[in-house]
């Protein structure tokens, strides 16, 4: 065999060990989806106090514990021409994470219902009304203590995808949940 053939085979076999090596122990862990982002406000400095130094120190940068202000934003797929969600059990997994987080907070809930392109507008908007609606009962069932909900419907007017396959339809059926909390 030549050289420059076992030289290149040598060297593949170990860049490919390297490279899966260096995905699990590295990479693997940045690949995983994010279920929500949290909006923390930034460090503050406190003001300086009277006969002390204006020279920043550790004990004069505080930080809240809880956010002032957290918005999360989440969506749940459908089953075509349903009101069922796809994974049944995610929406009160949702609210479960969320119930110590939004304790005694004022919370503002925005649920928009969404369709794929299959059937008439019509039907596709009051689909939409009922998945959100269907989505803030099961939400104030949950023991979530929110202030106020509001539903809309955007029927199939507003896909996430080209409704151009079934499974860019799957995600065109959706609601979109967006939760405004402050202290």
């Amino acid at each position: 065999m030549n050289t420059n053939v076992l030289t290149g085979v040598i060297t593949f076999f170990a860049w490919s060990i390297f490279s899966t090596w260096y995905y699990v122990n590295f990479i693997k862990d940045f690949d995983k989806p994010v279920a929500a982002e949290v909006v923390e406000p930034p460090v503050t400095k406190e003001a300086p106090r009277e006969g002390l130094s204006t020279s920043p120190s550790a004990d004069s940068l505080t930080t809240s514990l809880a956010p002032a202000l957290l918005e999360v934003s989440r969506q749940f797929t459908f089953h075509r021409n349903s009101v069922e969600l796809i994974e049944a059990d995610a929406l009160r997994q949702f609210a479960d994470s969320l119930k110590e987080v939004l304790q005694n907070r004022a919370t503002a809930v925005s649920i928009t219902g969404h369709a794929c392109d299959l059937g008439t507008a019509a039907h596709n908007l009051a689909l939409g009304e009922k998945r959100a609606a269907f989505v803030a009962g099961e939400l104030k069932s949950t023991g979530l203590q929110l202030s106020s909900i509001e539903t809309d419907s955007k029927g199939e007017a507003e896909p996430a995808l080209p409704n151009t396959s079934e499974e860019n339809r799957t995600k065109n059926r959706r609601v979109t949940i967006t939760i405004k909390s402050q202290l």
